[in-house]
């Protein structure tokens, strides 16, 4: 059961995983036993190197005094730097954590529910997440590198990356590897309605589209925002003219995001409430302290006239 087709199609796919058993009818490399991602994706290079492709995981080790030990098989012996390095002691790493278990057949599980059992509640809401993630999945190695050239914290920064990564720990993700949560903790604690993702959290819960639309009106700037977290990152930052311009607006795009992922968790977490102008002056002092910090451009306007709506033809 291959994970393959589009994003859309994939709803169903996405929200299954293996619970191995013996290992006979579980593919090594294709299906998503150690984890919810197949190692062929998680190790590409491995991959390539692997001796088959199609191997289930029971042919891949054997026991030895009621022990499982693997024995990965490759096309050619592994280079000094491939067999000593990082990436393998990280592929053993993750298949160690997950051995088969004799006697037993392997089964696939519904994540979608506690329980595991598949409703058409519980489809619903993986669907409405699918779509979701088909909004996080373009972005390239461009959009990433520029994440990391931007006047900003490093916290905020890593928080970015993890951002157009998918890596938030939000609920719809942990659901993804099966921690088990209720329809109410999926759900977004800050609008009560939909499922709880990072496009969701960042771009289209009506909170957060009213804090976006505060900090366009602090910018000076009218535009459509895309529902696609890589778009709106390019779309946002060009909204300017010029190079220092282009890193105001970077670093104002991480800085939103970073304290609408604080507040989220605030909520959650700690019971705390949050309010769209809070945010909003909470990123204006944010980014007049990181100007400073960072010199992203001119330092000669007073917090009252930088904080004032129009802030880019004050800088023109």
């Amino acid at each position: 059961m291959a994970k393959g087709g589009s994003l859309e199609e994939r709803w169903f796919l996405d929200n299954i995983k293996c619970k191995l058993g013996e290992g006979k009818q579980t593919k090594f490399w294709i299906h998503p036993w150690a984890g919810t991602t197949p190692l062929r994706f998680t190790f590409p290079r491995f991959f390539h190197l692997c001796e088959n492709k199609d191997v289930n995981v029971s042919d891949l080790g054997r026991w030895e005094n009621g022990r499982w030990i693997w024995e990965l098989k490759w096309r050619r012996e592994l280079f000094d730097w491939e067999r000593g390095g990082g990436a393998t002691n990280s592929l053993l790493s993750v298949i160690s954590d997950v051995c088969p278990s004799a006697g037993t057949d392997d089964q696939w599980i519904w994540c979608g529910a506690k329980d595991g059992s598949f409703s058409t509640k519980t489809a619903y809401m993986a669907i409405k997440a699918s779509r979701n993630a088909i909004a996080l999945a373009v972005i390239n190695e461009k959009e990433l590198a520029m994440v990391w050239d931007t006047p900003a914290i490093h916290k905020a920064r890593v928080n970015a990356w993890r951002i157009m990564r998918n890596r938030m720990p939000t609920y719809n993700n942990l659901g993804k590897r099966s921690v088990p949560l209720t329809t109410e903790e999926m759900t977004c604690n800050a609008c009560f309605h939909s499922p709880e993702s990072a496009n969701h959290i960042f771009l289209s819960c009506p909170k957060s589209e009213r804090v976006w639309d505060e900090v366009q009106r602090w910018m000076g700037i009218t535009s459509a925002r895309p529902r696609l977290i890589a778009s709106h990152f390019v779309t946002f930052i060009h909204m300017g003219r010029g190079k220092r311009i282009e890193k105001l607006l970077k670093a104002i795009w991480m800085c939103t995001n970073w304290i609408l992922w604080k507040r989220r968790n605030e909520s959650r977490f700690e019971g705390r409430p949050w309010t769209i102008n809070s945010v909003i002056s909470e990123i204006k002092a944010r980014i007049w302290s990181w100007n400073y910090e960072f010199c992203i451009v001119e330092k000669g306007l007073s917090f009252s006239s930088w904080s004032s709506n129009d802030l880019l033809l004050k800088l023109m």
